[in-house]
């Protein structure tokens, strides 16, 4: 059983040992949350080449030493070397970083689910790295259930679970009753057409009728 968490990666180094298209689909990931990332590999793809032109990617084309995760707070190992991926695994223990090996869930502390965003709304889908097509098949359907307008529409969540704040600085149960109720609210089509102020209108109606 595993424990999910989203972790804050920004500005933090992350190591990722192999340089082919499987790697580059990990290093993109990573980048996309913010991470520095390291890649070591003795050959690597034009792509990562690429992707190193404008991103903050360094990029060591060299063997695989314990000394290169040397400040990485995560490592992902994606080659088709079982040695390497066991040398990974073990150096990743002994200094108690979180590792991945690429289809090798023997090997991992912990495993890198499906992922859909909008905006800041996250939704992994995980299998425990029993099936990853199958948490890639559900993640496509849930694709279609949450379109780009759940992007927005966090957004305004966020800015009326502050206001809620402003308003009940000193009651936690109203605050959390009053965020209930408007996540209850049919908001979602008013944010996709642009009229946020008729749903704040709703939320403040809806915030009022708490307080009589």
């Amino acid at each position: 059983m595993q424990y999910p968490l989203l972790l804050n990666l920004t500005g933090r180094t992350c190591l990722v040992v192999g340089g082919g298209m499987v790697a580059l689909r990990k290093i993109e990931g990573l980048l996309s949350a913010g991470a520095k990332v390291r890649v070591v590999a003795e050959t690597m793809i034009p792509e990562l080449e690429m992707c190193a032109a404008d991103a903050p990617l360094e990029l060591w084309t060299k063997q695989y030493e314990f000394g290169d995760m040397e400040g990485a707070v995560l490592a992902i190992s994606a080659t088709d070397d079982p040695e390497v991926n066991r040398r990974v695994a073990e150096d990743a223990g002994r200094l108690g970083i979180p590792v991945n090996v690429v289809d090798c869930p023997e090997l991992c502390t912990f495993t890198v689910p499906a992922v859909l965003r909008r905006g800041d709304l996250v939704i992994s889908v995980s299998t425990s790295g029993k099936s990853p097509a199958f948490s890639a098949h559900v993640r496509n359907v849930l694709e279609h259930r949450f379109g780009p307008e759940y992007a927005a529409y966090v957004d305004f969540l966020g800015r009326i679970r502050k206001w809620i704040h402003t308003r009940f600085p000193h009651d936690p149960a109203m605050r959390r009753q009053a965020n209930l109720k408007v996540v209850e609210l049919d908001l979602l089509d008013d944010i996709a057409q642009g009229l946020e102020d008729r749903a704040e209108e709703k939320v403040k109606q809806c915030i009022l009728s708490l307080s009589d």
